[in-house]
């Protein structure tokens, strides 16, 4: 497989193209600051507290910031506190172990016939 090319994008970019908050921009940085570098982000209910001190809001808006950024199809929620980056967004490591990481996301949307479901694909 050829190498992938790459360009460089700023969160707050990628949040404009997606349409997202002020807020969730703010917390989508936060979360690409502290995730781990298999992409995933382990959220407890201190650290929600933290980044509602942060940004200046409560802990539900905090949650509505989460379903937003899900929503927008950058997060993908695999668990009640477990998140996880799009790998076509979002990808650090080897060219090799991100591109499993691709086919293995697994893509939600919403739309009028309420949340499909999509595998990902080989890029």
């Amino acid at each position: 497989m050829a190498k992938q090319r790459f360009i460089k994008m700023f969160i707050s970019d990628i949040g404009r193209i997606h349409c997202l908050s002020g807020n969730s921009v703010k917390l989508l940085l936060i979360v690409a600051e502290k995730m781990q570098p298999d992409g995933v982000f382990y959220t407890r209910k201190d650290i929600k507290e933290a980044i509602a001190k942060n940004l200046s809001v409560t802990v539900r808006t905090v949650n509505n910031l989460f379903t937003e950024i899900v929503k927008s199809g950058l997060l993908e929620k695999e668990a009640s506190n477990i998140y996880v980056m799009n790998p076509y967004i979002f990808a650090s490591g080897d060219e090799g172990i991100v591109n499993l990481k691709r086919i293995n996301y697994m893509k939600i949307r919403y739309g009028d016939k309420g949340r499909e479901f999509e595998l990902g694909e080989e890029t």
